[in-house]
C-alpha cells in the first residue's frame, strides 16, 4: 500500500500543478485520507477530481493568493482539514463598501466544504475577518 504523499519529506521542486496534477492523483491510492503539498511555490489550488478520499490537505508556504471558484470542488464531500498558513491569502470586500469600519470581508470559495472542520489561516496578511459557520453548515 501507498503512504500518503508528503512534499515536505519529497519536494516537488516548484511543479506547476496546471497539466501536471494527474502526475499526483497517480501518486496517491483512493484510500489516502491526507495530501501534503506544502513548500512548493503553488500559486493556485488545483483540482484533483480523482482524489475524493482525500480528508486534509496541507498547502502550507506555499504562493497561493486565493481560493478560485470550483477549485476545491473535487473536496467537498470528504474535506475535514485545509491548511492554507504561510501563503499570500487576502480576504475580498465587496464592490461598494459604504465606510472602512463596516466592510465585509470573506474568504471566497470555501461554501461547499460543508464537512470541513479546521481551517488554517495563520502567516497570511489578513487583519480582519467575518466569521458566518452559518455558511459552513447548509
Amino acid at each position: 500500500s501507498l503512504y500518503p504523499l508528503c512534499s515536505r519529506i519529497s519536494p516537488l521542486q516548484g511543479v506547476e500543478l496546471g497539466g501536471e496534477a494527474t502526475v499526483l492523483e497517480g501518486l496517491l491510492a483512493d484510500d489516502n485520507s491526507s495530501l501534503d503539498l506544502s513548500f512548493n511555490n503553488i500559486r493556485h489550488v488545483p483540482s484533483l477530481p480523482s482524489l475524493t478520499k482525500v480528508n486534509v490537505v496541507y498547502f502550507v508556504q506555499n504562493k497561493i493568493g486565493k481560493v478560485d471558484e470550483g477549485a476545491l470542488d473535487w473536496a467537498k464531500d470528504n474535506l475535514t482539514s485545509l491548511e492554507l498558513g504561510g501563503n499570500r491569502i487576502r480576504v475580498s470586500s465587496p464592490p461598494y463598501t459604504p465606510c472602512s469600519w463596516c466592510s465585509r470581508q470573506t474568504i471566497e470559495n470555501l461554501e461547499k466544504l460543508t464537512l470541513l472542520e479546521e481551517l488554517w489561516l495563520g502567516k497570511n496578511k489578513i487583519r480582519t475577518l467575518e466569521v458566518s459557520l452559518e455558511t459552513l453548515y447548509q
